[in-house]
């Protein structure tokens, strides 16, 4: 599941407004979140890939981002293997996920696209 928007407002009992702040605290550290994986691949800093794919996997638990979650999850898994190249290609999958959720997540915020 990409976002489970009817989910999240039960669990914040139909607030719409909070919904949307916490969409977009999502929104704003995804480009830090990436940048931390890639720049921490860069330097086979596996340590610091667990933590930041663990912390991302739980931030869009929060939000209800299932995919995103799973795929962090995968990297943070991935991170104990020290395996450069399948951790590339997860954070990779990450991305293409992220592509698809952030205009869902922009378009519940108010958000347009550029």
């Amino acid at each position: 599941m990409l976002l489970d928007r009817e989910g999240n407002l039960r669990r914040i009992k139909g607030d719409i407004g909070f919904l949307r702040e916490l969409y977009a605290a999502y929104l704003s550290e995804i480009p830090l979140k990436l940048k931390e994986l890639t720049d921490a691949l860069a330097r086979l800093d596996y340590g610091h890939i667990s933590y930041v794919s663990h912390s991302f996997a739980g931030a869009s638990a929060s939000i209800g981002a299932e995919s995103c979650k799973e795929c962090a999850e995968k990297i943070e898994r991935l991170s104990f293997t020290e395996n450069a190249g399948e951790i590339k290609a997860a954070i990779e999958e990450l991305e293409e996920i992220l592509d698809t959720l952030k205009p869902v997540l922009e378009k519940e915020c108010g958000i347009t696209s550029g």
